[in-house]
């Protein structure tokens, strides 16, 4: 242990149920507040040293060149006038190829122009700090000149002032990371000498002193490293009862001093590693029998937290749930905090300690499958017309139905309909089978599905289907991003930004680096990257950032199989298919991909590609191969070319994204028109060159989009767009169409104009404009919504070429508690048949969300006599163990489902939606995003002060497609306020404890006396305690009195008598 150890005087206060300490650890004269670098010199280290000031400034130059201290070239000192944050560059490439040995002692003196004794030296100073690269904890051994062999010893002392002065961290915890290798040398129970408070000071202008941060040392020099705050460890505090008033001083404090006020037991807290959050996971708190608690894990919960363990049986503890192990002996330099207010553990440990994952990796193992759960949703909808010749009626309900259980999730879909006159009848669209596969990154699908349609065109498939899933990467690793390399000449700061915003910033020690980890907005515009260097020199350079679909990221795998029976309507006949496709980035800015389709038809294509990132935008390119055997006709074999170009201008903005198809010859033949075309000569007696006339083959395709923002001299003037599509068939016709847009916001609203020109296969153009506005009433009058209820209006004109001209307006509102929509609706038109303007139509719709079921109304009428009505309906609920609950929203097959229980919350609302806890305490969130940390909170703003809950929101990790449940303990009853007084009526001492009957602890009394506990029994004993000695303990028997039905109140219960015999 430290001898020289320091104690520092401590606070505590106590309230009611709140406990606060505010700890001053304990210190080694080792770090304090920064100050101005001039104020210690160089010259001062150098005769607390001992040394003269040349050899302390080379000392301190070594330490810059091994790029220890963050920033250390722009907080260096000064000896005298003469600066020495300047680096040499090729000093430092010199003196780190020396340190690993790959440039002999002799060579490197000689560069250097100095003794090779000197320089030895200079290389030791440089290993000492730590930061050499290779430097892996076992000294280089020198080379051998002049037949001698350089002697490697060096002072125990030294290497660990040396070293302190490279590891400064944020936290000033400065001993986190020193090197192994220089601190083994040091014995425990030595102490450190004033040499490391000046050569500190030297470097960072730091004044050694106290602090309110505690001190971390290596495991093999204090105990304290195997010690967290929340512990204390050797850092003992002392607390003076004196500074508390009345008869406060007598309660026993004692347990603030030694180790951690926490009490043992299980707690579900929210687990940080480096401040990041990791998980959510019940920690076993347990006490050693020295006053100090000890956080226990089991090796699952490591595994997920990333850290890299060496499990010993002596750390075990055996529980209910399995072996648990003493965190804070699994891995060396390990510190923890615990933070009882926010409920959160913090793990801080060294970067050498941790696995390499990607940011924002999350262990599969933490993937909640969720609950056996039945899902079922509706969607329904009744439609009455009349009009001058019919009336008719018709009711459409679309449902969902899904089962889950275990890993295995079942979807079916399908829509009742029926129809005046007509008989009801259903009809079954899909139904599957579903799970995720974790060591795959993949989904499995059997039943029916589609595939994903990026290779060749999307189609449904009756069988299986495999493919992998980019939900379960991170943002860094799913998509497509470029690799950003350079050369770092110092310990650098490394900025990417991508349209002015920074999307990464992370500092490289010297030597190449590269950063593959970035997550760009959108499909392009470069990268700006500026490498600012230790000196504050800076570099920038651009990476070009253009992305089309094919695109991936270096290594990165993206693949799907499918096989069965293909699900295509209108079909006599459906073949049974076989398709898979798989990309591969191969670097950084090339991916290559393949595919193929077979049917048991005699259809078989094959496609090879590959998509490239250039300085000039992103392309693609594939061929495709088809191979086809047709009744009465035989073989046709075909090519096609397709070409995707996708560039964002950074200068301009521009934004370009063209696709072109190119089918080479007449008989290329996709899966779709070989399919129908097969179906229709074989089951139907038309004649081969009649169906192969009729059916409409491309020959060409060209799609075209071009959007520009308006951006000039610092002023947005709106956006403009332009788009077009040409289709040229086998057959001569074609069909063109193009359009342009421009949009802008103004003082009271926004406004949009469209222009559009289209030709169809008879070459006959249709010319159309359209312009719209918005206008929020807000901006007319910010009373508007409140004295009319409508909150904007919307208007559009349309003209079209024939002479038809439209004018709709509309407006809506809702209110306050946005459950209740409306809008009004009408419309004028007139063409070229018809003379004046005509009232053609005018209507309303009204929607309003229930909490079991969003409900909407529709009434239409026009000057024709035309009337429409409609009522709908939809919702869903979810079937589990503890019953049915409604849910407002449709449930699909892409929801993923939280279940949320607060017994005695009704009424508060769950996540970021309108839904909220039902009557028997049950809520749900429709929305989460699978194999991601998703938050779920509870609302509780408009609870009363009978309802309290022990948190307020939870982290879950679901599965795709599961129901999680997701309980808050909650406390329902009148808050009590007992006032409680001794036999001799004087007020407990503040800061005493209650327990309960069952020894539980309740809350602490706070001043006065008084206690707030709430969800207690009729009738009761509390425990007091403020000491050890039966003398610092009573009890008080209490009988409650009838409960006070008003909202928002407590009840006192005065002059509660505590004895000292129960």
């Amino acid at each position: 242990m430290y001898q020289n150890r320091k104690r520092k005087w401590g606070w505590v206060f106590v309230g009611s149920g709140v406990c606060i300490v505010t700890i001053s650890f304990v210190t080694y004269g080792l770090v304090g507040n920064e100050k101005d670098v001039n104020s210690s010199p160089v010259v001062k280290y150098a005769e607390d040293d001992p040394t003269d000031t040349d050899v302390a400034e080379q000392k301190i130059r070594s330490i810059l060149y091994s790029n220890g201290p963050e920033n250390a070239s722009l907080n260096v000192a000064r000896p005298g006038e003469k600066i020495i944050s300047k680096v040499d560059q090729d000093e430092m490439r010199s003196q780190k190829m020396a340190v690993t040995g790959e440039m002999p002692v002799p060579t490197y003196a000689k560069i250097e122009s100095q003794p090779v004794q000197q320089a030895n030296n200079n290389l030791h100073n440089i290993f000492l700090s730590g930061n050499a690269k290779n430097s892996t904890g076992i000294i280089v051994p020198l080379k051998e000149h002049d037949g001698k062999k350089q002697d490697t010893s060096f002072d125990a002392m030294k290497a660990a002032s040396l070293t302190t002065l490279v590891q400064r961290e944020k936290s000033n915890d400065v001993f986190r990371d020193v090197h192994k290798s220089v601190l083994k040398e040091r014995q425990p129970g030595s102490s450190f000498p004033k040499q490391i408070r000046a050569s500190k000071r030297s470097i960072t202008g730091d004044d050694a002193g106290t602090t309110s941060r505690s001190v971390v040392a290596p495991n093999e020099l204090s105990r304290s490293a195997q010690e967290p705050d929340i512990s204390g460890g050797d850092e003992k505090v002392e607390f003076d009862s004196r500074f508390l008033n009345g008869n406060a001083k007598d309660v026993d404090v004692s347990r603030y001093a030694e180790g951690n006020p926490v009490m043992p037991g299980n707690y579900n807290l929210d687990v940080l590693v480096n401040d990041q959050l990791k998980l959510n996971a019940t920690i076993l708190f347990i006490d050693d029998g020295n006053k100090n608690i000890s956080p226990f894990v089991t090796e699952k919960t490591l595994t997920q937290l990333g850290i890299k363990y060496s499990l010993k049986s002596q750390d075990k503890m055996k529980k209910a749930g399995g072996d648990y192990y003493n965190l804070l002996k699994v891995t060396p330099w390990i510190k923890v905090r615990f933070d009882q207010e926010t409920q959160e553990l913090n793990i801080s440990i060294p970067q050498l300690y941790i696995e390499n994952r990607p940011d924002g990796y999350i262990d599969p193992s933490l993937w909640d499958e969720g609950i056996t759960a039945g899902t079922f949703s509706y969607d329904v909808n009744a439609y009455h017309s009349d009009n001058a010749d019919d009336s008719s009626d018709s009711v459409y309900s679309g449902l969902h139905y899904g089962l889950n259980f275990g890993e295995w999730r079942f979807r079916s879909r399908g829509a009742l309909n029926w129809e005046s006159g007509n008989k009801a009848t259903y009809d079954s669209q899909e139904a599957w089978l579903q799970r995720d596969i974790a060591s795959l990154k993949s989904q499995l699908v059997i039943g029916q599905s589609s595939t994903r349609g990026d290779t060749f065109d999307s189609v449904a498939v009756k069988g299986i289907h495999l493919y992998n899933d980019d939900r379960m990467l991170t943002g860094a690793e799913s998509g497509y991003a470029p690799t950003i390399k350079g050369v770092a000449n110092t310990n650098a700061k490394v900025t990417v930004k991508q349209n002015g915003n920074i999307i990464k910033q992370v500092t490289v020690p010297p030597g190449p680096f590269e950063i593959t980890d970035i997550t760009p907005s959108g499909f392009g515009n470069d990268l700006d990257v500026t490498l600012t260097e230790a000196d504050g020199r800076e570099q920038h350079f651009s990476v070009p950032f253009s992305s089309v679909s094919q695109l991936l990221r270096e290594d990165s795998l993206r693949w799907e199989v499918a096989s069965g029976q293909l699900d295509q309507d209108g079909l006599y006949h459906s073949p049974d298919i076989a398709t898979a496709s798989v990309y591969y980035g191969l670097t950084d800015k090339l991916t290559t991909y393949a595919g193929f389709q077979s049917t048991d038809q005699d259809y078989d294509a094959f496609l090879l590609g590959s998509a490239v990132n250039t300085a000039l935008g992103a392309f693609a390119f594939d061929a495709t191969q088809s191979y086809a055997t047709l009744p009465d006709i035989g073989k046709w074999n075909g090519t096609s070319y397709r070409l995707s170009y996708s560039q964002q201008l950074a200068q301009s903005k521009t934004s370009v994204n063209v696709a072109a198809w190119r089918y080479a010859t007449e008989h290329y033949l996709s899966l779709s028109d070989a399919t129908n075309i097969y179906d229709q000569l074989k089951h139907t007696q038309n004649q081969a060159q009649w169906v192969i006339s009729d059916y409409q083959r491309l020959k060409d395709q060209l799609q075209v989009n071009i959007t520009q923002p308006l951006d000039f001299y610092n002023e947005y003037w709106g956006s403009l767009y332009v788009s077009g599509s040409w289709n040229r068939y086998w057959s001569e016709q074609s069909n063109t169409q193009y359009s342009l847009g421009y949009s802008n916001a103004f003082r009271w609203g926004t406004y949009s104009i469209t222009a559009q020109r289209s030709y169809d296969e008879n070459n006959d153009s249709d010319d159309s404009v359209y312009l719209s506005f918005n206008l929020p009433f807000e901006k007319l009058s910010p009373n508007f919504k409140k004295k009319y209820g409508f909150t904007d209006v919307n208007m559009g004109l349309r003209s079209d070429s024939d002479g038809t001209t439209q004018l709709d307006a509309s407006t809506n509102g809702n209110s306050t508690d946005n459950r209740f929509n409306y809008s009004l609706n009408t419309s004028y038109s007139t063409d070229s048949n018809q003379s004046g303007n005509n009232l053609t139509q005018v209507g309303g719709n009204v929607n309003y969300a229930s909490r079991f079921s969003p409900w909407n109304a529709s009434l239409s009428g026009s000057d024709r006599g035309d009337k429409q009505m409609s009522l709908g309906a939809s919702g869903g609920m979810i079937l589990y163990h503890g019953g049915l609950v409604f849910v407002p929203d449709n449930i699909d097959s892409a929801n993923t489902i939280a279940l949320v229980s607060a017994p005695g919350a009704e009424g508060s609302h769950v996540g970021s939606s309108d839904n909220q806890i039902d009557h028997s305490g049950y809520g749900v969130v429709t929305n989460l995003s699978p194999y991601h940390r998703n938050m779920v909170n509870v609302d509780i703003s408009q609870l009363d002060n009978s309802v309290y809950l022990d948190n307020t929101s939870a982290t879950v990790i679901p599965d795709a497609g599961a129901v999680v449940e997701v309980s808050f303990k909650t406390k329902v009853g009148t808050p009590y306020v007992f006032d409680i007084m001794t036999e001799q009526h004087s007020h407990i001492p503040f800061g005493a404890d209650v327990y309960d009957e069952n020894n539980e602890w309740l809350s602490a009394v706070g001043q006065g006396g008084k206690v707030l506990l709430r969800g207690m029994k009729d009738t009761g004993t509390l425990h007091i305690k403020w000491g050890e000695d039966t003398s610092q303990q009573c009890y008080v028997n209490y009988h409650l009195p009838a409960r006070n039905d008003k909202k928002n109140t407590s009840m006192l219960l005065s002059s509660m008598l505590c004895k000292q015999n129960n």
